[in-house]
């Protein structure tokens, strides 16, 4: 099963939903489900809304694959246009304007670094503008990159009370690389996986490692192969 955070994909998004929001979220959604103890698997900005859920939620995860998490408060950037992005009225505007020409050319060069040194595959440029740039999800993540920094602070030091299978996953050249080995370091029982030759795209070049990731875990949480 696969989940699209609020705003993004094609889910709709209030217009504040925090990490915090999302745990809970996830959490009604698998209650709901009645999905028990499950195994979850987290890219990216996803990565810390899992370690997010699992501290929460310690006794409803069975076990955490992260995928070139986010995993730790990153240094404030000076970044003009998401600044501008977030302003009420003019953000607004910008999404349903400017920004729209303008952010084919951030699509490209944005994949072309999170699949570096990979290639970017052919269908992915189409894919990502047709979900990248429309202005709710414009907006959901320039939201949502100010809201996690602010979560990780709470958040961060609770990360090494996690006593459940956890799995790290990241390539060799992805930029998330040293929240990795950070995370790593805060739960030593953790599984660390560098990937040499690998960028930040796992769950698109590597599909087969993420599942040996799962199937790993799931066994060392003692999960039977038909069980969820």
């Amino acid at each position: 099963m696969a989940v699209d955070r609020p705003g993004h994909g094609h889910s709709d998004r209030p217009a504040f939903e925090t990490p915090g929001h999302q745990a809970d979220l996830i959490h009604r959604l698998l209650r709901q489900l009645r999905i028990v103890r499950p195994v979850i698997v987290g890219h990216s900005w996803g990565g810390a809304l899992a370690l997010i859920h699992a501290v929460a939620y310690p006794d409803d995860v069975a076990g955490l694959v992260l995928v070139g998490t986010r995993a730790r408060v990153q240094p404030a950037a000076d970044d003009t246009l998401r600044r501008i992005v977030r302003v009420p009225i003019v953000g607004d505007v910008l999404r349903h304007t400017f920004l729209v020409p303008l952010g084919r050319g951030i699509v490209e060069q944005g994949l072309a670094d999170a699949y570096a040194p990979e290639p970017v595959p052919p269908d992915a440029v189409g894919e990502a503008r047709a979900l990248w740039l429309r202005p709710g999800q414009v907006a959901a993540t320039v939201v949502d990159t100010e809201l996690l920094q602010i979560a990780l602070v709470q958040y961060e030091p609770r990360f090494a009370s996690l006593q459940i299978p956890v799995t790290i996953l990241v390539g060799d050249a992805d930029s998330l690389l040293p929240e990795s080995l950070a995370l790593h370091a805060q739960i030593p029982h953790a599984t660390l996986r560098v990937l040499p030759g690998t960028g930040h795209m796992v769950p698109r070049t590597q599909p087969s490692v993420i599942a040996q990731a799962v199937a790993d875990v799931r066994a060392a949480a003692g999960l039977s192969r038909a069980g969820r």
